[in-house]
C-alpha cells in the first residue's frame, strides 16, 4: 500500500499486517508513504494574476519605448527622457480635482445670480456707464 504524503520523497517500507502460518497463501501487507504516489495538480493562473502580468509588462513597454525615443529621437537629456513627462507631474493633482469633482457635493464657483430687469429704457445712463467701464478694453 503506497499512500500520498506530500513532503516525504522517498520513504522505507512497514510491515502493517504478516500471515505466514499458512503453507500455500501467505499474506503480507507493507505501507510506504511518498509524494511520488499524490496526484499531480495543474497549478493555473487566475484572470487577476494574467492582467497584472500584463499590465507590469505594458508598463515596461511603455517607459522602456519612450526612453528610447526620447533619448535617441527627439535627444533629450535628464528627466525631460520620461515618457509623457508634464502629464505625470499633474496627475495627482488632476486625480485629486476628479476625486472633488465626483465625491463632494459644493459646487466650486458660487450660484449665478439673477439680475433684474431695469427700470429705464435701452440706450439710458446705464448703457452709457458700462461702455465707460468697458472703455480701457478697446485698443487704441
Amino acid at each position: 500500500m503506497v499512500s500520498c504524503e506530500p513532503g516525504v520523497v522517498s520513504a522505507q517500507f512497514k510491515v502493517v499486517l504478516e500471515q505466514r502460518e499458512k503453507v500455500s497463501d501467505c499474506f503480507y501487507l507493507f505501507e510506504m508513504d511518498s509524494s511520488l504516489a499524490c496526484p499531480r495538480t495543474v497549478t493555473k493562473l487566475s484572470t487577476g494574476s494574467v492582467l497584472l502580468i500584463l499590465f507590469v509588462t505594458l508598463l515596461c513597454l511603455y517607459l522602456l519605448g519612450g526612453f528610447l525615443y526620447q533619448r535617441l529621437v527627439l535627444k533629450a537629456k535628464g528627466i525631460d527622457q520620461f515618457p509623457n513627462h508634464s502629464f505625470w507631474q499633474e496627475v495627482g493633482n488632476l486625480t485629486a480635482d476628479g476625486c472633488d469633482l465626483v465625491f463632494r457635493s459644493k459646487s466650486r464657483s458660487p450660484p449665478p445670480s439673477y439680475r433684474g430687469v431695469g427700470s429705464q429704457p435701452l440706450g439710458g445712463a446705464d448703457d452709457e456707464e458700462e461702455d465707460e467701464r468697458d472703455e480701457h478694453l478697446l485698443p487704441m
